[in-house]
């Protein structure tokens, strides 16, 4: 947590938007230490499976922005359950996107029909 705080520091005087993953993922406890010392936006999910953990973070504030990956985490219905998790303490949504092609149009579809997408969103150059 100490060194994510230090580099968090040098973010924010460079005005950065937000910071992904400032600590490995399944260090909640220090992943809350880092928030609770910054004023970047943080955000993280991408990893994660249970919607109990998503629970789990909103509640104790852990981040800004949560990261659900709809491909990964099981669909857009669990993703959307995260999303209105997030909505109802002030926070956004990013989804993370697993791969391109359905990727992109499951990203797209979440972040149309929820009102507390964040403004900017993951995109990842790609071929066809």
């Amino acid at each position: 947590a100490e060194g994510a705080i230090g580099i968090s520091k040098r973010l924010e005087e460079h005005k950065y938007y937000w910071w992904e993953e400032p600590v490995p993922i399944g260090w909640y406890d220090e992943l809350k230490l880092v928030k609770d010392e910054l004023k970047i936006k943080l955000s993280s999910g991408e990893s994660e499976s249970q919607i109990s953990t998503f629970r789990s973070l909103i509640a104790h504030d852990a981040l800004d922005i949560y990261q659900q990956d709809t491909l990964y985490f099981g669909g857009m219905i669990r993703s959307t359950k995260v999303a209105r998790m997030a909505a109802a303490f002030g926070k956004t949504i990013a989804p993370h996107i697993t791969n391109n092609g359905l990727g992109y149009i499951y990203m797209m579809q979440l972040i149309s029909a929820c009102p507390n997408a964040e403004k900017y969103q993951e995109f990842q150059l790609f071929t066809t």
